[in-house]
């Protein structure tokens, strides 16, 4: 199976100039699981990376909540996921599953401040109404239409 890495890695060579270069289309055998060390989970997350159940699945193995840096660095890269990785590392390891699973938490907090916005605008629903609607406290409704005012 073939799959590429639409990533690009910048440095600074030997000889102190800078650089980009694109990465190289990947060729992966069809089984993963062959692989020993973090490769295999750089690999399979590439490439079930669109595959959203897929990816629930796998950030569930226990090889994801103590993930090599450079592994979630690669993965992080490859599919411009943004991760807070500095933030979930702890001895030159870090937990996947928390770092993807506080961007679900992020967008989740992203849309229900974004559908009250919208209910706000149109003006057709008191704020405790919109409050509940959408998840959010009384206090974060009015200190969203102080913003959007």
């Amino acid at each position: 199976m073939n799959f590429s890495c639409n990533c690009f890695l910048s440095g600074i060579n030997e000889s102190g100039k800078c650089f980009t270069q694109r990465c190289v289309p990947l060729t992966v055998v069809n089984d993963v699981s062959k692989f020993q060390s973090n490769l295999k989970e750089v690999f399979s997350f590439i490439k079930y990376e669109k595959d959203k159940e897929k990816i629930l699945e796998l950030i569930q193995e226990e090889s994801f909540s103590s993930l090599d840096k450079d592994a979630a660095e690669v993965i992080n890269t490859c599919t411009r996921l943004k991760l807070n990785l500095e933030e979930h590392e702890q001895e030159g390891c870090v937990n996947m599953c928390q770092a993807i699973e506080e961007i679900i938490q992020d967008r989740v907090e992203e849309e229900r401040q974004a559908m009250a916005s919208k209910l706000l605008k149109d003006a057709l629903y008191p704020l405790h109404k919109i409050a509940e609607l959408t998840g959010l406290s009384e206090q974060e409704v009015e200190h969203l239409k102080l913003t959007i005012a």
